[in-house]
């Protein structure tokens, strides 16, 4: 099976009828660090009505 890896940072936004969307992919190494990463979104983004995240951490052949 093919595989892909996120190789670094990367951000896109799209505007709509005054609403503004962000997608921010950062490369997380454990669960810890998704969730020190989900803090500093919130505050970069106090206003944001919610924030939609998904994460996916391999470890060797297993997957958190």
């Amino acid at each position: 099976m093919l595989e892909f890896t996120l190789v670094k940072p990367s951000i896109g936004e799209y505007k709509e009828k005054g609403s503004s969307f962000h997608a921010i992919f950062e490369l997380a190494l454990s669960v810890d660090n998704v969730k020190s990463i989900l803090i500093t979104l919130k505050k970069q983004f106090p206003d944001a009505s919610h924030i939609s995240y998904a994460y996916r951490i391999k470890k060797s052949q297993s997957i958190d």
